[in-house]
Parts: C-alpha cells; structure tokens; sequence
C-alpha cells in the first residue's frame, strides 16, 4: 500500500517464516498427534479403534490336559502308596474287627493296579 512503510525482512527472517509453511505443506492438511513428531506420517487406527501392535512377549500356553492328568494319576498314586505304609504299620493291639477291615483294604490296593490292567484288557 502507498500510505503505509513497509518494514524490511532479511533474509534469515523470511527463510524462519517459510519453514514453518513448509513442514505444515510436508505434515498434510491432518494434524500431527501428541507425541508424534511433525514430520513423521500419520499411523492409520483402524475402524475398531485396536492397533496391531507386536511386543516381544508371548503368549501364555493354555492348559495341557494330559499333563493334567498325569498329575492327577501321580497323586493318587503317592496317597494309595502311603495308605499302604500305614496299613502295613499298624500296631499289633487293635480289635479283630479293625485289623480285618485293614487286612481287606490293603488287599484291596495292592490289587489295584492288576484291577486296572484286566478292565483295560476288556475294553
């Protein structure tokens, strides 16, 4: 305009005044997210709002059922074992009706595992 003095610029002044045009120029018409640098592009989110992310972790293996099993027949292996121990220890000074009904329960678990292996034999 006539009326008006111009003020003069540098040319340091002009090139400040051009970077910022130009990073906004390279950045797009979206604007940069917090904590995203104003050069980088922009990650698209997808519609469900969840990012892929990949991390170092693993994951966690579910439950081995046959593992679980093992581990039930070896419990109920080491109580039949240690019921044995106690039958076979008890003291001599018991009623015969106790000391009968001991007898036919240790006869009964050391016959067990025979039991077990004849009933998988006929199925």
């Amino acid at each position: 305009m006539p009326g008006q003095v111009q003020a003069q610029t540098t040319p340091a002044q002009q090139q400040s005044q051009q970077q910022p045009q130009q990073q906004s120029q390279q950045a797009g018409s979206q604007p940069a997210q917090p904590g995203q640098q104003p050069g980088q592009p922009q990650q698209q989110v997808s519609m469900h709002g969840k990012q892929n992310r990949i991390t170092p972790l693993t994951k966690p293996s579910g439950l081995d059922p046959v593992e679980i099993l093992q581990e039930r027949e070896n419990r109920i292996s080491a109580r039949i074992a240690h019921r044995i121990k106690e039958l076979e220890n008890i003291p001599s000074v018991m009623s015969d009706d106790l000391r009968m009904q001991a007898m036919i329960e240790l006869k009964a678990l050391r016959l067990l595992n025979y039991q077990r292996q004849v009933c998988s034999v006929f199925i």
